[in-house]
């Protein structure tokens, strides 16, 4: 390995030697095939060329822009923005630069899956597959689809994973990469992991075993041995877990030791060694993944609890559902079936095109010009429709809230006085007339009847509110909500389903009164159920995680946008409390 990286060496000095003014695409790829062997240096060489790199040519410049980013791929660096990738991906998209183009979309692929974009990350493999046809770089080809496998499996879509692995391995064949036959052995028995085939994973982690030692790579040769000692562990072979597990943990560096030591917890765990057992865990926590300190966290905590020790425990479990919550969000899985379902029917629409240009290029510019008129009607009918759905909405919604103002107004106490007033005047009208039993003597009756029965379901409706109010006020959420408004306790996500199924208890279907009106979002409707328990502005914006201020401007929002027109915090708090 020495001798090859002094020859790359050698190679670019006398390259830079002999363009001296000119930093000519020959000393980059000379950087570039020394980014395999020696990522680092390959970074210092692009960093000595920078200044030299302005008076050369658009295409050189791009060129050295993506070896940039390559040679930081390949040490490890994690990328953590897509500015640099993406100006790269067009200039080779648009010059169709086939040599380059391929490698541009994998390197963007690699961005995104740094970035934790998995579906953004597959379709620029999927592009980098594209673009290798006739591609004679196996070493990349094979690189896209372990990456293509990769992603595929972290989302648990593992027939795809291991036909990307599978392809990968032939691909490294033909590169005559022994290194990367390895990797792709090691993949496909982690692969069959999944499948829960034991016996199918030992066989390639063997295999990978076998040929790493063939080629004399320690490196590879201590990640499968970690591979093989974290399977004999799911099969409680313990003995032969720690004797694949000694040379991992005698040889750990920064590539392995989150696995390592979370292999070793694990172990000493379930051979009751807990001292050990922790002590790897805690080493996890200093240097692991998010996965591993996952399993980590876990770890300490059963340890915790074994021990008596419940706070720890606690302590231990809030870590680890912490380190769950942030795994469920780089997980997408759902995102990454429909991109490769869009991705195959773009493939099948690509060919149906290819076939209909084929046997039409005559009349390809008229149906252009009839596409773009069918389109241009099209925009400007959706956009009159829209316009149409838009003021109809609006006058639904006016028509709801103008009837929900409505329904309340009747359950008032000036509801109640106001039919007062007419029961008496149709009382005096009642005296004045001078035949009882007249048709007009009988509809008066009638009214105050209906007058008298208003008032009468007005006051259960008030009296049922009453008690209802007070049951909820008696409630072991309305003083759980109110403490924590004090800052004094937590709102879970159970608390927040408990008190909207309190308060629509109590005011009869509240938020679905509220949703009828315009869509809230999961804030807004947290802000509007503490509103109607009663709680004050800064304990809603404690129980929320939002300032006051932010508090302030989603009520004033919300009435804005439910009334068509400018209001203030407050009045959203009485119509809230008038519901």
């Amino acid at each position: 390995m020495k001798q090859l990286v002094n020859i790359a060496l050698f190679l670019f000095l006398f390259s830079l030697c002999a363009c001296k003014d000119r930093p000519c695409p020959r000393i980059l790829a000379t950087v570039d095939s020394l980014t395999y062997v020696k990522p680092d240096s390959a970074i210092t060489l692009l960093k000595n060329l920078k200044k030299q790199m302005s008076n050369e040519p658009e295409a050189t410049q791009m060129y050295y822009r993506l070896l940039k980013i390559k040679a930081n791929d390949k040490a490890y660096i994690t990328h953590t923005s897509d500015s640099l990738i993406l100006p790269i991906v067009k200039y080779y998209e648009e010059k169709n630069n086939k040599d380059h183009l391929m490698e541009a979309y994998y390197y963007a692929g690699r961005v995104y899956s740094d970035l934790n974009d998995a579906p953004q990350a597959l379709a620029y493999f999927q592009k980098a597959v594209d673009a290798s046809k006739g591609n004679t770089d196996y070493r990349v080809i094979s690189r896209i689809y372990s990456q293509i496998g990769e992603l595929s499996l972290l989302q648990d879509i593992y027939d795809d994973a291991l036909t990307a692995y599978r392809k990968a391995y032939q691909y490294n064949v033909l590169a005559k990469d022994s290194i990367g036959l390895v990797s792709n052995l090691k993949d496909i028995g982690w692969n069959y992991t999944a499948f829960n085939k034991a016996d199918s994973s030992l066989f390639y982690y063997k295999a990978a075993y076998v040929l790493a030692k063939k080629i004399n790579n320690q490196r590879q040769m201590i990640i499968v041995q970690g591979k093989l000692a974290g399977l004999y562990i799911q099969l409680k072979r313990y003995d032969e877990a720690w004797e694949a597990l000694q040379s991992p943990l005698n040889n750990t560096d920064k590539s392995n030791q989150s696995a390592i030591y979370s292999i070793s917890s694990d172990l000493f765990y379930k051979n009751g060694n807990m001292d050990s057992a922790a002590y790897y865990a805690h080493r996890v926590l200093d240097c692991g993944t998010i996965y591993a300190k996952q399993a980590a966290y876990w770890t300490l905590a059963q340890i915790a609890e074994k021990q008596g020790d419940c706070q720890t425990a606690i302590e231990q479990i809030k870590q680890y559902t912490a380190c769950t919550d942030s795994i469920r969000k780089i997980t997408n899985t759902e995102s990454i079936r429909k991109m490769q379902s869009l991705y195959n029917y773009q493939l099948r629409e690509k060919e149906n095109n290819k076939l209909k240009t084929e046997n039409a290029e005559q009349k390809l510019f008229i149906a252009y010009i009839l596409l773009a008129f069918i389109i241009v009607i099209a925009l400007v009918v959706i956009y009159m429709q829209h316009n149409k759905q838009i003021r109809e909405r609006e006058k639904e919604q006016l028509k709801k809230l103008e009837q929900i103002k409505e329904e309340q107004k009747q359950k008032t106490s000036r509801f109640i006085e106001e039919n007062n007033m007419r029961i008496k005047e149709l009382e005096e009208q009642l005296q004045a007339t001078h035949e009882k039993d007249s048709i007009e003597s009988q509809l008066l009756h009638i009214q105050k009847e209906q007058y008298q029965q208003s008032n009468t379901q007005a006051g259960i409706d008030q009296r049922e509110r009453e008690l209802a109010e007070k049951l909820f006020h008696e409630s072991s959420i309305y003083a759980h909500i109110h403490q924590a408004g004090n800052g004094n306790e937590d709102m879970t996500e159970q608390d927040w389903t408990e008190l909207a199924k309190a308060v629509n208890a109590t005011y009869r279907d509240f938020t679905s009164r509220l949703h009828a009106l315009r869509h809230f979002s999961t804030i807004e409707l947290e802000i509007c159920l503490l509103l109607k328990a009663g709680i004050s502005v800064t304990g809603i914006a404690t129980l929320t995680g939002r300032t006051k201020s932010t508090i302030t401007s989603a009520r004033k929002k919300m009435y804005e946008k439910v009334n068509r027109t400018k209001g203030k915090p407050e009045q959203w708090d009485e119509f809230i409390a008038s519901l």
